[in-house]
């Protein structure tokens, strides 16, 4: 609780971040829940991933199953590869999404970008009731979207079908696990290299500072 007026690094099994922080934050853990408000870009990864409250900035997540709920207003745009989403909080940008199963139920007022696993046996994309999309929805999965009523797109919907991967019988080897394929292409495994690269800089610049504040207030 209370305000933080800069970024914020977090690491741990459970984590929860409440109050007001008035910069970035970097969480990485096991479950992660966010119900504070980032007046900044929220980026992290972790097992299961629960976000309550609103970011002014981007959010950039990588989970297992990622909820985003409708107080958690995104001010920018999202970007996440996950097992299973769930984004009922409104987007003012885009969406761009790599997983298994993906439900969007609520105003987007950008495009969404989403592929869907290629696993046999894989979800799809499903638009529900309060799904407002601004703007276009292009996507890859092996079937198409599913759309309840009252599901809106202002653009064109674009669909690529896959064919599904499946899985290789006992007694054919080892299969290889391609991550960029698991991420959902080159876009979101390249935006997750940048953000950990960014938190590994970012860590060292607050450490060489540390050292030099203490060198200087013993002087």
């Amino acid at each position: 609780n209370g305000t933080i007026n800069d970024d914020v690094f977090v690491f741990g099994a459970n984590i929860e971040i409440s109050g007001t922080v008035n910069g970035d934050v970097f969480a990485f853990g096991s479950t992660i829940t966010v119900d504070g408000a980032i007046n900044g870009d929220l980026r992290g990864a972790g097992s299961t991933i629960r976000i309550d409250g609103p970011v002014a900035g981007n959010l950039m997540m990588a989970g297992a199953v990622i909820g985003i709920t409708p107080d958690a207003q995104v001010g920018r745009s999202v970007i996440v590869a996950a097992a299973q989403l769930n984004l009922e909080g409104a987007v003012q940008k885009n969406v761009h999404v790599a997983g298994a199963n993906v439900i969007i139920n609520a105003p987007i007022g950008g495009s969404v970008y989403a592929r869907i696993g290629e696993e046999e046996g894989a979800g799809t994309l499903l638009l529900r009731e309060n799904a407002q999309i601004g703007g276009n929805v292009e996507y890859t999965a092996q079937k198409s979207l599913t759309s309840t009523e009252g599901a809106v797109v202002a653009g064109t919907v674009d669909y690529s079908e896959i064919q599904p991967r499946k899985a290789k019988t006992p007694g054919q080897g080892y299969q290889k696990v391609n991550i960029e394929r698991v991420f959902g292409g080159v876009y979101l495994a390249l935006s997750f290299i940048s953000m950990l690269a960014l938190i590994v800089v970012g860590l060292i610049y607050v450490q060489v500072m540390k050292k030099f504040n203490d060198r200087v207030q013993k002087r």
